[in-house]
């Protein structure tokens, strides 16, 4: 399986003496798709479990998303362990808005 998706990032520097395009070439992957790429599926959705997992995951998936909408290509990365990431944020997210609400609901405002 290889799902392993690099993305570039190119930094213009200004020399002295006018400017200069240096190309500074910045590799950065999502760190669960590269390191257990080759493991088995289930593990990238156990990894996706943690809050900063998750949001990791996300934050890739989305540029990976944004990127194949504007290019017309296809999503490189697996949408199933990434998809569940988006969800597992979206519950750490809500859960504490949820148990504040309901305390607030049957605390005693005096």
């Amino acid at each position: 399986m290889s799902v392993g998706v690099v993305r570039r990032i190119e930094i213009r520097k200004d020399v002295e003496g006018g400017f200069c395009e240096q190309g500074v070439a910045l590799e950065f992957a999502d760190p669960a798709v590269v390191t257990y790429a080759e493991g088995a599926t289930w593990f990238l959705y156990a990894f996706r479990l943690g809050p900063a997992e998750a949001f990791t995951g996300t934050v890739f998936y989305s540029y990976e998303v944004l990127q194949a909408a504007v290019s017309g290509s296809s999503v490189a990365v697996p949408h199933g362990p990434n998809l569940f990431g988006v969800g597992v944020l979206l519950a750490w997210l809500a859960l504490p808005l949820l148990v504040g609400s309901w305390w607030f609901q049957r605390v005693d405002l005096e």
